[in-house]
């Protein structure tokens, strides 16, 4: 045994980013991945949340992205007892927020993905050390659509079954947020930051990592979450994130 080894370190994990053969409207409709084929490449459970109670039911998610013409698209289903979506932009993570980083958010940036009670629907990105100018933080509907739509229970949601496979649990009476988006990967996303711009082509790699919000107190200063991968977090290096590549 030498005590001044390295430690080991897991594998970083790997996800591939479908090519969508067309335009994905973003309207919250779950039938359209599916009939393009994209299965959800992430799942994320409760063995990688901190302060969260219970199993899946209370907190997990599944998620699907895409690409197409410079664009990622993505679909984050997150299972849930309660849904809490309380709070302005300027505490949207104390409630059910989604946080996306593309090659770190020191490198590159994080978008936070929810609905809040301001601004609405809103993707919001952030990034280490620059000048959060509210006008390029909040980016606009028109260059990023986006929807976060909650239903009441997950009985038609099938996706649920890749998580209930694991634990052995019935989630069909979890509510259902769902988080849609598409995020073009150009100048006007990154504005205060466009040599973070990346490509998004056949085969072109990025590090990618989530963050997912949790909060079961409506208008408390809480902010459980879940991680996806094990490894991620936000202030960090990028490589703590898994290596996602184009199709």
């Amino acid at each position: 045994f030498d005590p001044k080894a390295a430690a080991a370190k897991p594998a970083t994990p790997t996800v591939r980013i479908a090519h969508l053969a067309e335009d994905l409207p973003i309207d919250g409709d779950l039938l359209k991945w599916r009939k393009a084929g994209i299965v959800p490449q992430i799942l994320i459970t409760p063995d990688t949340g901190v302060g969260i109670k219970g199993g899946p039911t209370h907190a997990s998610a599944v998620i699907r992205l895409g690409y197409r013409d410079g664009a990622l698209y993505g679909q984050i289903l997150r299972f849930c007892k309660m849904v809490v979506l309380t709070q302005p932009v300027t505490r949207a993570y104390l409630q059910d927020t989604v946080e996306m980083s593309l090659n770190g958010f020191i490198e590159g940036f994080k978008f936070n993905f929810t609905k809040t009670i301001d601004q609405g629907d809103i993707i919001q990105k952030q990034r280490w050390g620059l000048k959060e100018v509210p006008e390029q933080m909040m980016l606009s509907p028109a260059l990023a659509p986006r929807i976060v739509k909650v239903l009441d229970d997950a009985r038609e949601v099938e996706e649920r079954k890749m998580i209930e496979s694991i634990y052995g649990e019935d989630m069909s009476q979890c509510k259902v947020i769902i988080y849609e988006f598409k995020l073009p990967i150009n100048k006007a996303t990154y504005s205060g930051g466009e040599e973070a711009v990346f490509p998004l082509a056949p085969g072109k790699s990025f590090y990618v990592g989530f963050m997912i919000d949790d909060n079961e107190q409506p208008g408390s200063d809480v902010q459980n979450f879940l991680l996806w991968p094990a490894t991620y977090a936000t202030f960090a290096g990028k490589e703590v994130a898994a290596i996602a590549t184009c199709e």
